[in-house]
């Protein structure tokens, strides 16, 4: 599926667009309008937008996994946001979980996936989140 490409340095995965970041746009884009209703940037009621942007962001990240990482006839994900990304209320659970039952017990493997969502170009919320990852 066009829209990403994946790089690896030092054990960290960055996913960038491919060929540009409009394809990643346009990929994410499209399966929203196919899965999710209409997104409202601002809540008529007033509500926390910043809930939204986090709700997308796991969105996007389930997205990445779903498509490039995880084999999907293998591995069952497990979501608390990712799949109402406009919901006005947000689960206060793990992110996104990912299961595969291998063909013998030693086979299984669970992946637990937290994701933090800024808007901030200088990535500056990556210093707050160790105390968020020992909740």
């Amino acid at each position: 599926m066009p829209g990403f490409a994946r790089h690896e340095t030092h054990g960290v995965l960055l996913w960038v667009g491919n060929p540009d970041c409009q394809a990643a746009h346009e990929a994410i884009l499209h399966w929203l309008q196919e899965k999710c209703p209409t997104f409202c940037a601002t809540p008529p009621d007033g509500g926390n937008v910043n809930i939204l942007r986090g709700n997308l962001g796991e969105t996007i990240a389930f997205c990445t996994g779903y498509w490039y990482v995880f084999d999907s006839s293998h591995i069952k994900p497990f979501t608390a946001n990712a799949l109402n990304p406009f919901g006005r209320i947000s689960k206060s659970d793990i992110d996104i979980v990912w299961i595969h039952f291998g063909e013998t017990s030693d086979d299984d493997a669970v992946f637990l996936q937290e994701v933090k969502t800024t808007g901030d170009a200088s990535l500056s919320l990556a210093d707050s989140l160790i105390s968020d990852y020992d909740k």
